[in-house]
């Protein structure tokens, strides 16, 4: 559901689909989190008492609870900066470290997972109207380039942040009041960037 939620947001750039996937990702780490050995169980903690608590991680046609959820936490860690959720995602990767290993065709989406914790995400921060035919075009344009491990930033330009800006992408400036972009890497960011051709060949990089 957290991850639906991201997608939706990316879809519709509304932060109230972020706010959700917050308070949903703070129930996972409440209700369901192995606190002693990290991961992540299959009920929660407040489920009728059971002989074992399971905790599911191979990746089948669905992917596993452990798998989504660790992917949760590092798309929302991404969006929001908690480091907490960062710090879970971390401890669950290292708990499967040595089955994943022994077996990575079967952790096909914790792999996915792995992959951007260790590359890190994508930013991309666009800052201008959305009500513009400009805005509307550089969104279907960056629709269709295959970005696995984006994040997606809108900024209304004169409004105060949402608190879902990282860090590194706060205090951009829109340039001479076009749409701007910045793209940012290893919170490191570009310069402003006011054409979709431009962004385009960024992210081809």
């Amino acid at each position: 559901m957290v991850n639906g939620l991201v997608d939706t947001y990316e879809a519709a750039l509304d932060p109230a689909y972020l706010a959700d996937a917050r308070r949903l990702t703070d129930a996972i780490l409440e209700r369901f989190l192995d606190r002693d050995k990290g991961g992540f169980f299959f009920t929660s903690n407040d489920h009728e008492t059971l002989i074992a608590r399971t905790k599911p991680v191979f990746d089948g046609s669905t992917p596993s609870g452990n798998s989504a959820a660790v992917m949760a936490l590092l798309r929302m860690h991404a969006y929001c900066g908690e480091e907490r959720y960062l710090a879970e995602a971390v401890r669950a990767l290292r708990l499967f470290k040595d089955l994943i290993e022994q077996q990575p065709f079967s952790f096909a989406h914790m792999l996915e997972a792995i992959d951007l914790y260790q590359r890190g995400p994508t930013e991309i921060v666009t800052i201008g109207a959305r009500a513009t035919p400009e805005f509307t075009r550089w969104t279907e344009r960056l629709g269709l380039h295959y970005l696995p491990n984006r994040a997606l930033f809108w900024i209304n330009p004169g409004a105060s942040p949402d608190g879902f800006v990282p860090e590194q992408a706060r205090g951009k400036d829109q340039i001479d009041g076009q749409l701007t972009a910045y793209i940012c890497r290893d919170r490191t960011c570009s310069t402003p960037i006011t054409s979709i051709e431009e962004v385009e060949a960024q992210l081809r990089e």
